[in-house]
């Protein structure tokens, strides 16, 4: 006997390796948070605040998607952070806790691409909404 198969095969696009630099002043987050990015082949660069936060050289452009605290969000001086060290098509992604909805349209009138509220979500939420900010 015969048997013909048709098979659809779908394959998941391979992004070249992007640049996502995370802010995140409290230790075991940044590791988490980066951890989470680099199992899923991102470059991945992490620092405590924003005034640590340092361009790699041979990168012109800067990192594709900045993930920021929003403790580092909430400093009067973050617009002028922005300007001088992320270029102007970064994504920025907030991640903070018990936000009010009038920072959240604080944030998104700054820039801010997206907002994960920390207690409700899990670290693997920062690498789908990574990636869904890569492909769209």
């Amino acid at each position: 006997m015969a048997y013909l198969f048709k098979q659809k095969l779908v394959f998941k696009p391979v992004p070249p390796a992007r640049l996502v630099f995370v802010v995140e002043p409290e230790e075991y987050l940044l590791e988490l948070y980066c951890k989470h990015l680099l199992a899923e082949q991102y470059e991945v660069r992490g620092f405590r605040d924003l005034d640590a936060l340092v361009l790699p050289p041979g990168r012109g452009a800067g990192p594709d998607v900045a993930v920021i605290s929003t403790q580092q969000l909430r400093r009067p001086d973050f617009q002028d952070i922005k300007t001088e060290k992320l270029p102007a098509s970064v994504k920025i992604i907030s991640v903070g806790s018990s936000t009010d909805a009038d920072f959240i349209r604080n944030l998104m009138s700054m820039g801010v691409s997206s907002h994960l509220e920390r207690r409700l979500t899990r670290p693997r939420d920062l690498v789908e909404i990574v990636g869904a900010l890569f492909y769209h």
